[in-house]
């Protein structure tokens, strides 16, 4: 793939957030030269994990750290700059949104001074819902946790094909219209082969499927095996065995469940007993999965009455 240069997150070390010296109790862990996590609550957002629920990538240039999702509040933001700068001894200089969820992007607010990148529809669908996706996720984890919180919108926009370089490490582009949710972004370094991904993929987790299109996020799963991929990081952490497979092989036993009581005049309440598999033991199966049986069922009855099915 030819990658044009969009942005170079190295020069911009001179606005480097103001950093109190209080420690925080965060620790990152290394992935590959210069590329970090920084592991989260492998579930929903709630009261006790503070709605800290989304693994932070970090990459680190020769004069500062390009953020990929910030977390989920203010708190959640300053507590990252704190440990970048403790254990990088380098100032976050960039911040990238993979998409417009809340847990994922309200940590912008401890770095509205920063370049912010996400596509242009994350940077559309914040403007139109960001307030809404504030109050509710105060409802699920508490206004402490939310204080200081405020919405923060991306100032740059990226597009597939464009590329982002952070000292020697350039990223690769990609934007899918409508795979988790709308405008999806995803950053890939090929000599590490670390994908950063969002919500594309998780590890033993029913994904969220609130606003996804199954077959947009088949195809965007499908799409990445045209990289070398060896480690993901987004709502899942792990190899592309462990995160992009297994996601894989939920939202397709999904939609062909699915599709088959469509075509056999069944109904919602019959997939229960035909969908089975190791998904059933993981996190949030009880909860999340009954709604995206709702949610895959209307999307695809949708296609059936307008004849547009796979056979």
């Amino acid at each position: 793939m030819s990658l044009k240069r969009r942005a170079f997150i190295g020069s911009l070390a001179a606005f480097a957030l103001p950093l109190s010296p209080q420690p925080v109790p965060l620790r990152l862990r290394q992935l590959a030269s210069h590329i970090y996590v920084l592991d989260a609550h492998n579930e929903e957002p709630n009261a006790d994990n503070g709605g800290l629920v989304v693994n932070t990538g970090i990459v680190a240039g020769s004069h500062g750290v390009l953020v990929v999702d910030p977390g989920a509040h203010a708190s959640a933001g300053r507590a990252l700059a704190k440990t970048v700068e403790s254990e990088l001894k380098m100032p976050i200089v960039g911040v990238v949104n993979t998409h417009a969820h809340p847990e994922h992007v309200l940590g912008n607010a401890a770095f509205a001074h920063l370049p912010i990148y996400a596509s242009a529809q994350t940077r559309q669908l914040m403007r139109q819902r960001c307030q809404m996706c504030l109050q509710a996720l105060t409802r699920l984890v508490g206004a402490q946790a939310m204080r200081q919180t405020r919405i923060v919108l991306p100032n740059r926009t990226l597009a597939s094909g464009d590329s982002v370089a952070i000292a020697r490490q350039r990223f690769a582009v990609k934007v899918f219209a409508h795979a988790h949710s709308h405008g999806d972004l995803a950053l890939f370094e090929p000599r590490s082969g670390v994908l950063f991904g969002g919500g594309l993929a998780y590890r033993e987790r029913i994904p969220e499927m609130q606003e996804a299109s199954v077959y947009g996020w088949l195809d965007a799963l499908r799409q990445f095996k045209e990289w070398p991929v060896r480690q993901f990081v987004g709502a899942g952490v792990g190899t592309v065995e462990q995160t992009m497979d297994t996601t894989h092989q939920y939202l397709a036993k999904l939609a062909s469940t699915v599709v088959d009581q469509i075509k056999r005049g069944g109904d919602m309440n019959s997939i229960a007993t035909e969908f089975t598999g190791p998904w059933q033991q993981w996190s949030g199966y009880a909860k999340r999965h009954p709604l995206n049986v709702q949610r895959v069922w209307q999307e695809l009855e949708t296609l059936w009455w307008n004849g547009q099915l796979p056979p």
